[in-house]
């Protein structure tokens, strides 16, 4: 399961002691063709907050109803310069929704 696979959630996991649920996205496509990375990133963000705002989540992994929610994209390659300009303005829209973004390059949190 990768960005390439936009209606799938790739991972779910919970953070101990009442931490978020956190929705992770596995990203390994390269920045060379920027506008269709961008499009398969865009398609597959919007699928997960469409999944957690219909209540799917917490069907699915009741385990984790109530707790805060994160959506992670781990990257494998850095973003290009139009991906570091869509990244943020991924968290702005996540977060105006009501729910927390981050994405990490490798192991390099960003």
């Amino acid at each position: 399961m990768t960005v390439e696979n936009p209606k799938v959630v790739d991972f779910v996991s919970v953070e101990n002691d009442g931490g978020p649920v956190v929705l992770t996205i596995s990203d390994h496509l390269n920045w060379a063709d920027a506008p269709g990375h961008i499009g398969a990133l865009q398609e597959k963000v919007n699928w997960y907050l469409a999944f957690i705002e219909s209540g799917e989540l917490s069907e699915q992994y009741p385990q984790g109803t109530g707790r805060p929610v994160r959506i992670n994209v781990v990257l494998k390659h850095a973003p290009s310069a139009k991906g570091e300009e869509f990244l943020k303005f991924t968290e702005a829209v996540v977060t105006a929704a009501g729910f927390a973004f981050a994405y990490q390059v490798l192991n390099d949190v960003q």
